[in-house]
């Protein structure tokens, strides 16, 4: 059943919670699934008894011919390696003095862009430019490249293609179907796996790594920032791994979150509106950006940016392999052996109206953002391996945010959003209008996001 609803697995799941309840199981050759979308049950397993469940043998067979030993294949000694050198990265220094102002000079460069799509009336594929965005400040700020692929016009000529970008997209819809089919994958003999086209893929995006890496390491000055821990030198394959890890959340993660509030954002005029006077509020100027002292204190931006995360969690399934017996409190018994699949989206947490895109639901009485808790708001996942980059994620979310909202207006692309294929309904009176996913490891849209852009009306 989960091979023949591959293309909608996200509803085929939440229908089957809203018919068994949650807690059920699905049985595959060599594995049995257990759904466990309550928020104390995920608590029990992703920190309670985090030691007993892992990623697991057959996950990292999957991932690792891509992703390597990198932080999000790993497990024990080496995962805590991986994640203590990568924590390094975000301290307060480095968000002042390189994160910052890399996301700063690659915002200007998008803004640019959309400058350019205005004053020429042509629509633009808003998810594929938020793609160029991450990606091109994830490059500067790590290793003081500019990629190129942000200047206006480039998006409407002919030599738009990305090979890396289109690399790395194409092997993370063969990694999801893959893990899908994990254990009749391994039998078989990667099959998938082996294609020329996956082979091809993934040796365009290690040759690029290799190409970054090998460029920032030939500074002296520069190679004390590619240690361990421990102050030891890594190896170029470490970076490597190191490099496609941090990329797939710094590039894709950000971009899908940012595509996904910017669908609702058209879809819904009064929120930003009411961005406008927050913005209004806490700036002087439009010269005013947003940095790591400030972003925080954009409280509808982030109230509009989580709810959009809530809907559509950038990393919306999560999979635990149960390393000894285990009774989940008030729950399944889990033997060795199964998976536990939660889903990052649960229906019945949030109340009847889980589907609305409702911002407000974030803002308590006194006007303060509302906090839920990392069980029930799992988009930044919890426990031990909470999301490490959470806060450049939202802070790169909110300064383009603020920055789109405060200069154009925003606009579907005519009879775009009417022909767009939408996803299955979850129950039969639901009124969601959400375009089709892709099938991926993370959440972008089916479809390109067409968006008309103009110069905002200010009267």
């Amino acid at each position: 059943m989960l091979i023949l609803n591959s293309r909608n697995l996200l509803e085929w799941a939440a229908q089957k919670t809203l018919v068994h309840g949650v807690g059920y199981s699905v049985t595959m050759p060599g594995m049995r699934l257990i759904e466990i979308t309550r928020p104390d049950w995920i608590e029990h397993v992703q920190k309670t008894n985090f030691q007993n469940y892992v990623k697991g043998s057959l996950f990292q067979e999957v991932m690792s011919d891509v992703f390597g030993n990198g932080i999000f294949v790993t497990d024990g000694a080496a995962w805590k390696t991986s994640r203590q050198t990568t924590a390094r990265i975000f301290n307060t220094n480095n968000f002042n003095n390189i994160i910052t102002p890399a996301v700063h000079k690659t915002l200007a460069s998008f803004m640019d862009v959309l400058s350019f799509h205005c004053e020429t009336h042509n629509p633009v594929e808003m998810d594929d430019l938020l793609h160029r965005f991450t990606l091109e400040s994830f490059v500067k700020m790590t290793f003081s490249q500019d990629m190129g692929s942000l200047k206006a016009g480039l998006l409407l000529s002919e030599q738009t293609e990305q090979p890396f970008a289109e690399s790395f997209d194409y092997v993370q819809k063969q990694l999801d179907l893959q893990f899908i089919l994990t254990a009749i994958w391994i039998r078989l003999g990667r099959l998938v796996g082996n294609r020329p086209k996956m082979v091809a893929a993934r040796r365009t995006l290690e040759n690029y790594a290799y190409t970054l890496i090998d460029s920032r390491t030939a500074n002296p000055n520069k190679i004390r920032n590619f240690t361990d821990e421990k102050g030891l030198s890594m190896s170029r394959s470490e970076l490597k791994d190191s490099a496609l890890n941090l990329i797939i959340a710094g590039r894709d993660t950000t971009a899908q979150a940012l595509s996904w509030t910017f669908f609702h954002l058209v879809r819904n005029p009064d929120v930003v509106e009411k961005m406008r006077i927050e913005i209004d509020k806490l700036t002087t100027s439009n010269d005013e950006l947003v940095d790591y002292s400030n972003y925080k204190h954009f409280t509808y931006h982030l109230a509009v940016f989580y709810e959009a995360l809530r809907l559509h969690p950038s990393v919306p399934k999560n999979a635990k392999f149960a390393v000894n017996h285990d009774k989940i409190p008030n729950g399944p018994l889990v033997q060795p052996g199964d998976f536990d699949w939660q889903m990052a989206r649960d229906p019945s947490i949030w109340g009847p109206d889980c589907t609305e895109f409702k911002p407000s639901r974030w803002i308590d009485e006194s006007g303060n953002l509302r906090q839920f808790g990392q069980w029930k708001f799992h988009a930044f996942n919890g426990g031990p391996r909470i999301c490490i980059g959470m806060h450049l994620a939202t802070l790169e979310a909110i300064a383009c945010l603020v920055q789109v909202v405060r200069t154009f207006d925003l606009e579907f692309e005519p009879g775009w959003f009417e022909n767009v294929p939408k996803i299955r309904k979850i129950s039969p009176d639901s009124t969601e209008q959400t375009p089709r996913y892709a099938s991926s490891l993370t959440l972008p849209m089916a479809n390109p996001l067409r968006i008309v852009v103009r110069k905002r009306n200010s009267q």
